[in-house]
């Protein structure tokens, strides 16, 4: 009779501390007859996170035979999972198949049904909590913002964070909230942003500013124009749940920005804040730096361009592919490489086309593809003998549920093995079907490869981005370009074609990089 306790705690409130839920599940387990062994515990944490340390110390323990008990005693349902999916998992997948047991404080005695139509209440209860929990804290933010204070996150450059104490007193402690103040940086910045909205480079007005920060970050200083102009923002990025972690990163449109006016002393005028945010809209570079932080590329060579030393060339700088950093590069004392993005794209796919249409291609694709012939036939005779072993039990199990007055249990292992029997049963039409390919395929010509891949490589010339990008993955293992030869080489998937040249334009390299 010994059994665990799960102890979680979002707020160390009274009621819900893990001292309190200690105390209690103690004292209702000493009630029933049981000795605590084993204890697992996340303090503040929020019930929405599968990941917490201690819940996956404790699913590691269930699993584990040689745990010495096979009860869990916890507060009420919430303390499982604000989601009732997670609760739902942990209870049936990861408990009940291996034996263990969850008790809640909060549930109850009564029978089986009782106790499931209970649980399933209070689980709809507790994921209704988290998500209306989550919808008063971002009015909470609004409303923060509109009385002037800031709503989250750190401070900007040129910036920090002063802290007011509000007068009010919550658990024992002051609340206190937060409003930006020019710090040494300030004004740095406001030269660097008035220089930008003035219409100089963006390299220039840092230099003439004094401010040392690589491009992207510079860019995402003018992102934030309207807080530098005195103006606090909401709702900039998506906010993106996954598996219950939140995560921010995908900016909105600026329509659906909540900006509040007036919350701090400004650093530029509002009029210049429009200008910078306007042309980051317009301009190629701003775009695309904005871009790659929502995921999304308009190189076509996107982690397939390589240098000879393996390194990838970097493709977040608008129309350029930008050479990496290295050792090589740093010894001889040269600058980085920038290349045209289009330039480069279009050689590479105008090397792929010519490639797809000549024979040589074709041929190779035609002797791999007829090396691959395999019908599987050892697989498909086995899957045949174990299908009519199932026939044979169905029919077994079925003759004994109709002699029997309840027929459930046996009703549902005839259910089990149907399952099955479907499941090796569509696995054998696929390998049959694979089986009639392949031996198409042993017959297959060179002619015949050639005419596919024509109808390919015509497609491919005017195909948008993102299908030339996977129709790329799936035919190119790499493309080398040689930053100081400027020499390229298409590296192909297929064995027999390996290393074609690429015959770059002339004058494809600026004079000075952008």
């Amino acid at each position: 009779m010994n059994c665990a306790l799960y102890l979680r705690s979002s707020k160390d409130r009274k009621d819900v501390s893990i001292h309190h839920q200690r105390q209690k599940l103690t004292e209702l387990a000493k009630a029933r007859g049981y000795t605590v062994t084993a204890e697992f515990t996340d303090a503040v944490e929020s019930g929405s996170q599968w990941g917490r340390p201690g819940f996956q110390r404790m699913i590691e323990a269930v699993r584990n035979k040689a745990r010495g008990w096979s009860t869990i005693f916890v507060l009420d349902t919430s303390r499982i999972s604000r989601r009732s999916l997670h609760a739902l998992i942990f209870e049936e997948q990861e408990c009940a198949p291996r034996g263990v047991s969850v008790v809640y404080s909060s549930v109850p005695d009564g029978d089986g049904p009782t106790i499931s139509l209970m649980r399933a209440v209070l689980r709809g209860i507790d994921e209704w909590h988290s998500l209306t929990s989550r919808e008063k804290g971002l009015a909470g933010m609004a409303q923060t913002v509109r009385q002037g204070y800031r709503g989250a996150g750190k401070a900007p450059m040129g910036y920090s964070l002063k802290k007011i104490d509000v007068g009010i007193v919550r658990e024992g402690r002051a609340v206190t909230k937060s409003v930006l103040e020019p710090n040494e940086d300030a004004p740095a910045v406001a030269e660097f942003l008035k220089l930008r909205a003035s219409g100089v480079p963006r390299k220039r007005a840092a230099e003439q500013a004094g401010i040392k920060k690589s491009a992207s970050t510079l860019v995402g200083v003018e992102w934030n124009a309207l807080t530098y102009a005195g103006c606090t923002t909401l709702h900039v990025f998506k906010d993106c749940r996954k598996r219950g972690e939140r995560k921010t990163g995908k900016r909105q449109a600026r329509k659906d920005w909540v900006v509040q006016p007036d919350t701090h002393k400004a650093l530029i005028t509002k009029a210049e804040a429009e200008v910078l945010l306007t042309r980051l809209e317009r301009s190629t570079i701003g775009k695309a730096v904005s871009e790659s932080k929502r995921g999304i590329s308009g190189a076509l060579l996107t982690g397939i361009l390589k240098t000879p030393a393996g390194r990838s060339w970097e493709t977040d700088l608008g129309s350029y592919y930008r050479e990496p950093k290295s050792p090589e590069q740093k010894a001889a004392g040269r600058r980085r490489k920038y290349l045209p993005q289009d330039l480069i794209d279009r050689a590479v796919v105008d090397q792929l086309v010519a490639d797809l249409s000549s024979a040589e291609y074709a041929a190779a694709i035609a002797q791999q593809l007829r090396s691959q012939v395999n019908p599987h036939a050892d697989r498909i005779k086995a899957l045949h003998k174990q299908i009519a072993k199932l026939n044979t039990r169905i029919d077994r199990a079925t003759r004994i549920a109709a002699d029997m007055e309840f027929p459930e249990t046996m009703m549902r292992t005839v259910d089990a093995f149907e399952r099955e029997r479907r499941e090796l049963i569509a696995e054998q039409a696929a390998l049959k079907e694979e089986a009639q390919l392949q031996g198409s395929l042993a017959e297959i010509t060179t002619r015949e490869v050639q005419d596919l891949l024509g109808t390919l490589a015509d497609r491919f010339k005017d195909a948008p981005i993102d299908q030339l990008r996977k129709t790329m993955a799936d035919l190119v293992d790499r493309v080398e370009l040689d930053p100081v030869s400027l020499a390229c080489e298409v590296t192909y998937r297929s064995a027999d074609i390996n290393r074609r040249g690429v015959a770059l334009p002339r004058g494809l390299e600026p004079r000075f990089p952008p």
